[in-house]
């Protein structure tokens, strides 16, 4: 079995594993079992599971806006963790009882099938189901994990239960992107469970022209002992082509263009979720829409801003919130899209996105986020003026993680290119 990153990973990997081979990503081998075939522990009825998105709103108890947020992400830290038991969990963390209180009762309500369940909670329960022998599984041959070192504790504690003669561990140190949504460094996790750690050297993805500028970079900003060789291939055909971002308001802008040159593309996530920052900044006023509770914070700025009379003799709302957010690189990119296109062409092109979305057509043409793009490949890449290096500014504050993990960004975008690599001359010049 091949455990895959993403579905659109796992899609790609079909075509080079032989038959013999299963390939799933963790998410989908939790819904099989929590999901699709209900299980669940003892004194639970029986019946299926659905699923859904789980948010503050869905609380519907006396508390905060804070106190439900706390919920939220307390629910998703235990689940993503390497806890069995959300009691002993909950012991490590300093909450308010009545939060501790709500959130044993919406995991329960989740395990009781009460509720709808998230794939967090599908993965946890999934763990908790494997680690009691309430599920039982034939042992394989070969369990081969990718990613791992951006993987949460609990897809890393499946692996470790999960019955196989010999399990392999892939991954690339240098690409851990995903710390902020709960994920660690599978190499040091399961440190002590393995029989050897084999680095590998050569890439089959880039050409030698391209590896080598992503080696200089890598060792320059990474890993001084970075070894990345590329390979040579005579097919200069280019049938994908990717362009590849740091930020929405760069992918959106990228949209805009190609939508006027009637070029059609495919999305890596949803476009509610690319466009969410950009409508919510254009719809800013009294009693406005927020398109993603993420974005509610813009509201005080919203509600300072016409509260405080001289504010508006300045300047405008959007160039108020550029002001209070001025080292947010998404905030800043968002507003200049918005300056430059107008929320008029944004709506459109929010509607021709979503068009894309649901028509399931494959195109030459990807716009994609590094982040979603992580794991693919593609034969042309054109990297986003908005991924040179933030920590170049004179002004910069950023602290060493934060440099790191922008280097690990600009790492993972330029080395997904086969065969052309665009706008990426400053990378062995930084």
């Amino acid at each position: 079995m091949y455990l895959g990153f993403n579905k659109s990973v796992a899609e790609e990997a079909k075509g080079k594993f032989g038959p013999t081979v299963e390939i799933k990503t963790v998410d989908a081998l939790a819904y099989k079992y929590v999901i699709g075939m209900g299980l669940s522990m003892n004194g639970i009825r029986p019946g299926k599971r659905t699923i859904d998105w789980f948010g503050w709103r869905n609380i519907d108890l006396g508390l905060s806006y804070e106190e439900k947020v706390m919920v939220v992400e307390t629910m998703e830290l235990y689940f993503a963790s390497a806890y069995i038991s959300l009691k002993e969990f909950l012991a490590t963390c300093s909450l308010e009882q009545q939060v501790i209180d709500a959130i044993v009762l919406y995991v329960k309500k989740m395990a009781n099938k009460d509720i709808p369940v998230t794939f967090g909670f599908a993965k946890k329960y999934f763990h908790i189901l494997l680690s009691r022998g309430v599920i039982t599984l034939p042992k394989l041959k070969l369990l081969m994990l990718d990613e791992s070192q951006d993987s949460p504790e609990v897809t890393l504690e499946i692996f470790k239960l999960y019955p196989a003669e010999k399990k392999i561990a892939v991954g690339d140190r240098l690409q851990s992107l995903y710390t902020f949504a709960h994920c660690v460094n599978g190499f040091d996790y399961l440190k002590k469970d393995a029989d050897a750690l084999l680095h590998l050297t050569t890439t089959y993805r880039c050409s030698p022209a391209i590896a080598e500028k992503v080696e200089k970079f890598g060792r320059k900003h990474l890993d001084i002992d970075l070894k990345f060789t590329g390979t040579p291939n005579d097919n200069d055909t280019i049938d994908t082509v990717a362009y590849l971002a740091r930020t929405n308001g760069s992918l959106i802008a990228k949209m805009i263009q190609l939508n006027e040159r009637n070029i059609p593309y495919n999305l890596t996530r949803k476009a509610k979720d690319i466009y969410g920052l950009l409508l919510t900044m254009i719809s800013l006023k009294p009693g406005c829409k927020i398109y993603q509770p993420q974005y509610k914070f813009l509201l005080q700025d919203m509600q300072h801003y016409y509260k405080t009379p001289n504010l508006k003799e300045k300047g405008s709302l959007l160039k108020y919130v550029m002001g209070q957010h001025h080292e947010d690189k998404a905030i800043q990119t968002a507003a200049k899209t918005i300056i430059k296109h107008g929320g008029k062409t944004i709506f459109k092109a929010y509607d021709i996105a979503k068009a894309h979305e649901e028509a399931k057509v494959v195109h030459k043409v990807t716009v994609s986020s590094v982040h979603a793009a992580k794991g693919s490949e593609f034969d042309k890449v054109v990297l986003s003026d908005d991924l040179f290096p933030n920590y170049l500014a004179e002004d910069t504050e950023m602290t060493e993680t934060e440099i790191e993990s922008e280097c690990m960004v600009i790492y993972v975008a330029a080395s997904r290119a086969k065969k052309v690599l665009v706008n990426a001359s400053w990378l062995t010049e930084v």
